[in-house]
């Protein structure tokens, strides 16, 4: 039935179980951490074409997987869902300080329940939009833009970030800290017209990147109508 997936008795079942023990039972080192988990199955006939997909480093989950590894502390646990109520994307840290911790994931009518040991948080669905799904994680953005920072040449950067963005879905707001790595407006503007975007009708509010009106006419002139 919906919401069956936040019931307290499967929390306490998960939880209710001690932690992994010491980090070097599990080969651990002071900045890695041993991480339990599963993704719900769908209980029943009310979710039939709900899809979830999750990665926690390079490990990859589907509903109804299990994992028990061994990560850095820096490793995010992300991921997307898709439902006939709408679509969700996530992607959140792990527990910091600690050795070890379980989490439980699961889908139901109202959206996503992850469920750490002292936590739980939830997503709801948002409906759906023309643009691409899913959006490119916020740390394979921030990691692009640090390897392109190691170029003294722009166009060397141009090439770098047009390239990565191939075949990648990102948000305006992702398309904005990429274009923002340029001085030269030209190259802005090629960098946003290269980007494949999860909201184009949001698209036009990186009009604020342009300072010179020639560039700015010519973004505005290109940009999908906010209506």
């Amino acid at each position: 039935m919906p919401g069956s997936f936040r019931h307290i008795s499967v929390l306490l079942c998960l939880f209710s179980a001690t932690l992994v023990g010491r980090a070097q039972w599990h080969n651990t080192t002071p900045d890695s951490l041993f991480v339990k988990g599963a993704i719900a199955a769908s209980p029943d006939s009310l979710l039939p074409q709900t899809t979830i997909q999750v990665r926690l480093g390079d490990v990859a989950l589907l509903a109804g997987d299990s994992v028990a590894t061994t990560v850095h502390k820096s490793t995010s646990l992300s991921g997307w869902a898709r439902s006939p109520w709408g679509r969700l994307q996530f992607d959140t840290t792990l527990p910091k300080y600690a050795d070890s911790c379980r989490f439980w994931m699961g889908c139901d009518t109202l959206g996503l329940t992850l469920a750490w040991a002292k936590d739980t948080v939830q997503w709801t669905w948002k409906p759906e939009e023309r643009g691409c799904f899913p959006v490119a994680t916020s740390s394979s953005v921030d990691a692009i833009l640090q390897d392109a920072q190691r170029f003294p040449f722009e166009s060397s950067r141009l090439s770098l970030i047009k390239s990565w963005l191939e075949g990648k879905c990102t948000s305006p707001e992702q398309v904005g800290r990429l274009a923002a790595a340029f001085d030269d407006e030209a190259r802005r503007l090629d960098i946003i017209q290269s980007a494949t975007c999860s909201s184009p009708s949001q698209t036009y509010l990186l009009e604020k990147l342009f300072a010179s009106q020639h560039y700015r006419s010519v973004f505005l002139e290109w940009a999908p109508s906010p209506h």
